[in-house]
């Protein structure tokens, strides 16, 4: 099932994306960098799930991580300019 999440970027601007909920969280930010769509690309490991109120890691599924259709994930970590 496809879910619709919103990925923050360094500057707090907000980027949506609709991604199958079996993906991993840094997938989606994958498909944003490729279509131009995020200013820098980033590495993190972890993101702050605003949902589910903590840091979750970007290497699990949507699903594993419990996150569905609204939540807004802002990456922890380095920004590469």
């Amino acid at each position: 099932m496809n879910i619709t999440v919103t990925y923050k970027t360094a500057t707090d601007q907000e980027r949506i994306v609709q991604i199958d909920q079996r993906q991993e969280v840094c997938a989606g930010l994958l498909i944003l960098q490729e279509s131009g769509n995020m200013p820098c690309s980033l590495k993190p490991d972890f993101f702050h799930s605003e949902s589910l109120g903590k840091v979750v890691s970007a290497y699990c599924t949507f699903e594993e991580l419990g996150i569905y259709s609204g939540d807004v994930l802002s990456p922890i970590g380095d920004f590469i300019k």
